[in-house]
């Protein structure tokens, strides 16, 4: 039986951009070559499902929505090719990687049942997975064994409760949950059912609402940081587990 359930966040928490503007233009420029638009034109439309709004939609089904506004056709192979394109470009775009969480993760999953808690933007779970794979330059897959769940898999993205109830189904209930994100606003989840938050601020520092709510337990940078944070956690988590 696992000690605990460990969410993490993937955006900005295991991996983040080093260049979103060149992300964008590169994205844009797929989608101007598919329906022959201006690149101005197709950014305008990929601009529109930024945040919290339109991470339940697929990219399929992001480009559905375009098509339908510029009155291109909607469903054809060449949609869907470029949709796979578009989550694939993920791969060649230059990355922070967070690598002693990634390194860690593998030694987490022993002690602990281990998801990653997305919301989708124009990459989907199964690229993202392969990122990881490809760019951590560990000898092992560290999303191997590791369930992921998309915002678009559970339409609603987080904070949003439905993608963190659809993590507590892979533990028994009772089990302490701890979510590992960075930010303090998506990454709490809007829920009274004993989610505990960490702020990971290795690759990314944001402000921090102070006092700090009572469901975010603490705040982290370094491998040291968490090797003391975590612990005292879970030990307080066990001892306000329901009997």
């Amino acid at each position: 039986m696992p000690r605990a359930l460990l969410t993490l966040d993937f955006w900005d928490t295991l991996v983040r951009s080093r260049d979103r503007g060149a992300s964008r233009r590169n994205r844009a420029a797929l989608l101007a070559r598919l329906w022959s638009i201006p690149p101005a034109l197709a950014a305008q439309e990929m601009g529109r499902f930024g945040g919290r709004a339109h991470a339940t939609l697929s990219v399929e089904d992001r480009l559905r929505d375009i098509a339908r506004r510029l009155d291109r056709p909607s469903d054809n192979d060449a949609l869907r090719d470029t949709a796979r394109r578009l989550s694939d470009s993920l791969l060649d775009q230059q990355m922070h990687l967070n690598d002693w969480l990634l390194r860690r993760l593998p030694q987490l999953a022993a002690d602990h049942r281990v998801a990653v808690v997305s919301n989708t933007g124009w990459s989907d779970g199964q690229t993202c997975r392969r990122l990881l794979a490809e760019r951590s330059g560990l000898p092992q897959d560290p999303m191997q064994g590791l369930t992921w769940i998309g915002s678009d898999e559970v339409g609603a993205a987080k904070p949003d409760p439905a993608p963190f109830d659809a993590a507590a189904q892979l533990v028994p209930a009772g089990t302490p949950r701890i979510h590992i994100g960075d930010c303090s606003d998506q990454d709490v989840p809007r829920s009274a059912s004993r989610w505990q938050t960490l702020l990971c601020q290795t690759l990314v520092t944001r402000p921090l609402p102070r006092p700090l709510p009572s469901r975010i337990a603490g705040c982290f940078a370094t491998e040291a940081e968490f090797d003391v944070l975590l612990p005292r956690v879970l030990h307080r988590a066990g001892r306000a587990r329901p009997v």
